[in-house]
């Protein structure tokens, strides 16, 4: 057996814990909801994607919205403990990565079709509004319109695939002297159904803003606990994420290959979950086998 099957690796343990186990569940949940809906309705719907998750989007906006169903179809939701703010995450996305977001109109036209979206408006340059029954108005900005001063990160939003590696933009944009006096955040984020994912974003204490790269969206705090109800894990300073990075990977054994950020955040939950709360430079050692 190879010696790094040996290490105690306590990212593993608290990733399969949090983040894979509830995946797979909530995947088979949205199926189940397919099956259900077309058990009730009996309609010759053939769907094209291939991932429960998917196909669950795929029936929503070609099948449900805007047409008689959807007041069945969300009830079928309300009995699987649907996320209803991903209604309007789902909205934030796909506006926020429109090629133009002046050609609005067919994204805006699906989305109103959810029964919790009343309202999209654009302001023709870099912020859009969502006017939300259950959350109330829903304003963010636009990421390249954020970074418009910056050509590091514009280029970096350009020539990276954003909508995934959210730890990774993170420590990107830590690294960026600009924005030493920010913070870079991991929590943990409320799936369609149950359980919870991890989630970086960066947070400017001044401003009172968060920006989130893997969603080209940029919102104030209070809008975005809304959307996102964060259990926040590790908040770090920019400046000190470096001094982290080395705490962590010096005093605990984690695969080498995962994202820096994440490293950063699992041994900070390693560490409340022992019930140490101090700093990384007084926490004990993790020992390196079980």
């Amino acid at each position: 057996m190879a010696l790094d099957k040996l290490l105690f690796d306590i990212g593993d343990e608290l990733l399969k814990k949090y983040e894979y186990s509830s995946k797979r569940l909530e995947a088979q949940i949205a199926g189940n909801v397919i099956s259900e809906f077309l058990s009730v309705t009996n309609l010759p719907i053939e769907l094209k994607e291939d991932s429960g998750i998917q196909r669950f989007i795929e029936l929503k906006k070609k099948h449900i919205y805007n047409t008689e169903y959807t007041k069945m179809f969300f009830e079928i939701l309300n009995k699987y403990n649907y996320f209803l703010p991903t209604e309007v995450l789902e909205a934030i996305f796909n506006l926020a990565y429109l090629k133009d977001p002046n050609k609005n109109e067919n994204v805006i036209k699906t989305y109103l079709g959810s029964p919790d979206i009343l309202d999209i408006t654009f302001n023709g340059k870099d912020k859009f509004t969502i006017l939300s029954e259950t959350l109330g108005s829903i304003e963010f900005e636009l990421i390249n319109s954020y970074f418009k001063n910056n050509p590091d990160m514009l280029s970096y939003i350009k020539n990276k695939k954003i909508n995934s590696g959210c730890h990774a933009h993170v420590w990107f944009m830590g690294n960026d002297e600009t924005y030493k006096d920010f913070y870079a955040i991991t929590s943990l984020c409320c799936r369609l159904f149950t359980g919870l994912y991890y989630h970086s974003y960066t947070y400017d204490a001044i401003e009172n803003r968060i920006i989130d790269i893997s969603n080209k969206a940029v919102f104030d705090k209070e809008t975005f606990e809304k959307l996102f109800e964060p259990k926040i894990i590790s908040k770090v300073l920019n400046s000190d994420l470096q001094e982290a990075l080395y705490l962590a990977e010096d005093k605990c054994y984690q695969f080498y290959r995962r994202h820096e950020i994440l490293k950063i955040a699992l041994f900070r939950q390693y560490l409340d979950s022992i019930g140490f709360h101090g700093s990384f430079e007084e926490a004990p050692k993790v020992p390196i086998r079980k």
